[in-house]
């Protein structure tokens, strides 16, 4: 899931610590994230964490899901 955001966030011409600020959420939390999908790449975030991040974003939860 993190390929997917990665390349939402790029579309969006925003860097992880720009969504971050916008999300409300530490950095740490997206930094862990890609940390994590390295080796698992479907790790996800929290339903919370993603809904905030999709709002930052400017997109559908299920964009960010790859639905």
């Amino acid at each position: 899931m993190y390929a997917k955001y990665a390349k939402v966030r790029d579309a969006a011409g925003m860097t992880d610590a720009k969504v971050a600020e916008l999300a409300g959420i530490i950095p740490t939390v997206l930094s862990e994230w890609k940390r994590r999908a390295e080796t698992n790449p479907d790790t996800e975030l929290s339903f919370g964490n993603m809904l905030k991040v999709a709002k930052a974003l400017g997109c559908e939860l299920t964009e960010l899901a790859g639905e």
